[in-house]
């Protein structure tokens, strides 16, 4: 056999900073290539509020990995917040050609189809399934029907739905900076897939993203995403405590959090002073360490106690002795204790291995590309199909072992200058021309009439 090779790319918006991951894949082996971080503009609480500007930080930063690993990139996993995410069961029941006739992917289509006819928001889009098992003729526990034989196909499935606007805007602004959606995946699933083993999601975990512009928790078991609750307070927040407590700009702020910041402040020095420079007044002023712990620590409090309230309420606080963490609030010094403290349980913290990559800010943008590469054929077919996009197989995929073509830059030339030079009017017709409507969008609209 020859070598398997091939480019995945993984866009990660977040509200602090933009994300992007270029991995080569090399006989299931992944390898970084090239990463960019950008700082986000657009985006408040995880969620677009500026198209334009949003696209711009997605040009810069994609152009910037493409620099780095000499290639270019036409089609990204994108990742979608599990802001206002709603889990429901489903069950699709179908009946085959005849009991002679191989089960097909139009046969997993169909039983896909009949699984989605069932109402959802009106505010919300289904943009996955999460399959639990096949039954064919009365046995279960298949994973992959396809080639077997049976008159009676049936899957259940848990229907991954986010509201429309978010789906919308991130789908717009990937489509205008030029881009094609390969895949779309869920975050607490891109996390999980490279933070948490196969006992974590059989036996139970609960993840939690500390990030800049929100926190995420989420809770596995039996190997299914069953709960996830989105706290829209991050590390942005402690920078903005900081900021008007000491009176001083959010940079600046950002720079105490960073250098000198403690998450409890038995873990900071009383004795140890830092300077700071104050708006009202001129020259610098002085504070202790632990003063600005002590400042970190009650919104971090907050976000904590906000988290473990949720997570009693829902009955879920029990559902794993041990918790996981990553995301960047991870960062600051003594987050571990606090965490131990609030919770009561053993905490355990993940940061990618790749090189290069080794900071839990990058988390979820490898964790796309884990995800996507470790996915079952059939699985990624039905979220494919789920959302519109091209349904293709592995085994399609696999027969294709070129590696995309690279495009090389010259020293004198920046990527930025060709993409973000380009006419608003270009990224329009582009626009415009992917959202004609297609079939699937009418059986979608058919859907959505159906239960208004």
């Amino acid at each position: 056999m020859g070598t398997y090779k091939r480019i995945l790319t993984s866009l990660d918006i977040g509200t602090t900073s933009i994300k992007v991951i270029i991995a080569e894949i090399i006989n299931n082996e992944l390898n970084v290539i090239g990463v960019s971080t950008q700082e986000s503009r657009g985006i408040k609480k995880g969620v677009i509020v500026d198209i334009d500007k949003t696209v711009t930080s997605i040009i810069i930063a994609i152009q910037e990995a493409e620099q780095k690993a000499n290639v270019a990139v036409d089609e990204v996993i994108v990742g979608l917040p599990a802001y206002g995410l709603e889990i429901q069961s489903t069950r699709g029941v179908v009946k085959t050609e005849n009991a002679d006739t191989e089960i097909t992917n139009r046969d997993i289509e169909s039983v896909v189809s009949q699984a989605m006819i069932q109402a959802v928001g009106q505010d919300k889009e289904m943009i996955g399934l999460n399959i639990h098992q096949f039954i064919v003729d009365g046995f279960d526990d298949i994973s992959d029907p396809r080639r077997m034989v049976g008159v009676r196909l049936e899957m259940e499935a848990d229907v991954l739905s986010v509201p429309k606007t978010i789906l919308h805007s991130i789908k717009k602004c990937v489509t205008m900076a030029d881009l094609t959606i390969s895949d779309i995946v869920i975050q607490p699933d891109a996390l999980a897939s490279v933070s948490l083993n196969h006992d974590h999601k059989r036996q139970g975990a609960i993840l939690v993203d500390m990030g800049g512009g929100q926190t995420t928790v989420s809770v596995y078991k039996d190997n299914r995403l069953i709960y996830s609750f989105v706290d829209p307070e991050g590390g942005e927040y402690i920078t903005r405590d900081i900021s008007v407590v000491l009176n001083t700009t959010i940079d600046e702020a950002e720079q105490l959090k960073i250098k000198y910041g403690y998450a409890h402040p038995d873990e900071a020095n009383p004795d140890n002073t830092i300077p700071v420079n104050v708006l009202s007044q001129k020259g610098v002023q002085s504070i202790s360490e632990d003063y600005l712990a002590e400042i970190i620590q009650a919104r971090l409090l907050q976000i904590l106690t906000t988290i473990k309230n949720n997570l009693s309420e829902s009955q879920l606080l029990d559902a794993s002795n041990n918790i996981i963490v990553t995301g960047g609030n991870t960062s600051i010094p003594a987050t571990r204790d606090l965490l131990s403290e609030v919770f009561s349980k053993s905490i355990d913290f993940f940061v990618p291995q790749q090189m290069g990559i080794r900071y839990p800010t990058f988390s979820t943008a490898v964790g796309l590309i884990q995800y996507v590469k470790e996915q079952s054929d059939v699985q990624r077919m039905v979220n494919r199909y789920v959302n519109g996009l091209e349904v293709y197989t592995r085994d399609k995929e696999e027969s294709q072992k070129e590696v995309p073509s690279s495009r090389t830059f010259s020293s004198d030339q920046h990527p930025d200058q060709d993409r973000s030079q380009q006419g608003a009017t270009e990224k329009i017709t582009i626009k415009e021309t992917q959202s004609e409507e297609t079939t699937w969008d009418k059986f979608k609209n058919m859907i959505n009439s159906f239960f208004d």
